[in-house]
Order: structure tokens, then C-alpha cells, then sequence
């Protein structure tokens, strides 16, 4: 099976979503390999399980999708960890999640869904 660009560029940043939860959850843990911090690892890889899933129909939904949960994660890795504002900035990691998997992929892959159609509606006006 060969990947599109699209697909191999969606996988990338999977691929580097699961490192800086790697980091986060144990590199940065004060208890790493816990019980939580395997379950804190399971509960933020989650949104990429619900992409690689769901970009198997929607291939620009999914790229889409992986761009915005990657960057979000990244801001709130930051945010907690090398610029913390507030004491209570460490629970934007525990719900971040909750937040990609219940605004930002859908409307990364609505996103997606009118991007792609807007491609096709170009190309066929093209004749490419």
C-alpha cells in the first residue's frame, strides 16, 4: 500500500504528537512509568488514534486534523512546561485532549472536507 503526501504528512506529525506526549508523560513526570502516567500517555494519544481512523476516509480532513491537534498540543506542552503563566496550567494537559476530540477534529476535518472540495471544483475547472 503506498501513502499519498497527504498521508505521510498527516503520520509525521502523529508521529510527533507521540513524542512530546512520550516527553510529557515521562520525561517530564515527576513519577514516570506510574499508573498515571501510562494512563495520562493513553488519554493524550487518543485524538491521534480518533485521526488515523478517521483519515482513512478523509485524507485532508485528517491532514487538517493533525495539523491542529499537533499545534495545539505543542502550545500546551509549552505553556505548562517552559512558559507556566499559572499554577493551574498543568490541567490544560489533562484536558487538552477533551478538546481536540470534541471541537478541534471535527472542525479540522469540516475543514478539510471544504478544502478537498474546493480542489476538485478547481481541478475539474482546470481539466487537470
Amino acid at each position: 500500500m503506498r501513502l499519498s503526501g497527504i498521508q505521510k504528512a498527516t503520520y509525521v506529525l502523529i508521529f510527533g504528537g507521540l513524542i512530546l506526549h512520550l516527553k510529557t508523560a515521562f520525561w517530564k513526570s515527576s513519577d514516570p512509568f506510574s499508573s498515571f502516567s501510562i494512563g495520562l500517555l493513553g488519554w493524550s494519544l487518543f485524538p491521534y488514534v480518533a485521526i488515523i481512523i478517521a483519515s482513512r476516509k478523509a485524507s485532508y480532513g485528517g491532514l487538517c486534523a493533525a495539523i491542529v491537534v499537533f499545534l495545539f498540543d505543542l502550545f500546551m506542552h509549552l505553556e505548562v512546561f517552559v512558559w507556566p503563566s499559572s499554577s493551574t496550567a498543568t490541567l490544560g494537559v489533562l484536558f487538552m485532549p477533551l478538546w481536540n476530540l470534541v471541537l478541534f477534529i471535527p472542525l479540522s476535518f469540516l475543514a478539510g472536507y471544504f478544502i478537498e472540495k474546493r480542489l476538485k471544483k478547481k481541478n475539474e475547472l482546470t481539466g487537470s
